[in-house]
């Protein structure tokens, strides 16, 4: 009987162990998945407080009528092109002046 009971001990560490490589390699696989479902999670939060403020909206309609869309399109394009090229400068600077292996 000792024996059974032996071979059934064997048995049980065996799987959880199995169980526990499974579940590693499950995490390993799925971690982009949680890393993009951050961002959509982010996204809804967002959309959830605007939603809760209607005046918000009926601002930003208002907003839109009045100033018009293609110049406010226009705003936008100007604006992420001087981030883009100001987040590159602070890059270059930021860079230029580290120290590095290559200056001994």
């Amino acid at each position: 009987m000792s024996s059974r009971a032996e071979m059934l001990a064997a048995k049980r560490r065996s799987l959880q162990l199995r169980c526990a490589i499974e579940r590693q390699e499950i995490r390993f696989l799925h971690a982009d998945v949680e890393a993009r479902l951050q961002g959509a999670d982010r996204i809804l939060d967002i959309a959830r407080g605007v939603v809760k403020h209607p005046l918000l909206i009926g601002a930003t309609v208002l907003g839109v009528a009045l100033i018009g869309p293609f110049k406010i399109l226009r705003w936008a394009s100007q604006s992420v092109l001087l981030w883009s090229a100001s987040r590159r400068l602070a890059g270059y600077f930021l860079n230029r002046n580290s120290p590095t292996d290559s200056a001994q």
